[in-house]
C-alpha cells in the first residue's frame, strides 16, 4: 500500500490539487466512504467516488487507480503517492496552498 495515500484514506480526507501533478487523476482525488473490504458496497462507493477521475482514496483502505492500461494506472499511482506525500508533509508545518482549476 502507498503510505501517504493510505494516511489520507485513514483520515478519510481527499487529496486536493496542491500540485499540478494531481491532474493525473482529475481535479482532485476524492475519498470514497468506508465499506468492508471485498464487498459489493465497497465497489459501489469506490465507483461513485471515482466517477470522472483516474484515482480514488478508499476510506481506511488506500489508493486505487484505473486507466486504459496497467502501465498508465501504475504511473498515476506513483504521481498521486508523490503528491500525497508532499501534501501530508506540508500540512505538518502549515496550510498547503490549493491550486484552482485554471492553475
Amino acid at each position: 500500500h502507498s503510505v501517504y495515500s493510505t494516511v489520507l484514506a485513514t483520515l478519510r480526507q481527499p487529496l486536493p490539487a496542491s500540485s499540478y501533478l494531481v491532474a493525473y487523476s482529475g481535479l482532485d482525488v476524492r475519498c470514497a466512504d468506508y465499506a468492508s473490504f471485498g464487498t459489493r458496497e465497497l465497489a459501489e462507493k469506490t465507483f461513485e467516488a471515482m466517477r470522472d477521475r483516474f484515482a480514488v482514496l478508499m476510506a481506511n483502505h488506500g489508493l486505487l487507480t484505473g486507466s486504459k492500461d496497467i502501465l498508465n494506472a501504475f504511473n498515476i499511482a506513483e504521481q498521486i503517492e508523490h503528491c500525497a506525500e508532499v501534501y501530508v508533509r506540508a500540512r505538518a508545518i502549515g496550510t498547503p496552498v490549493i491550486l484552482d482549476e485554471d492553475e
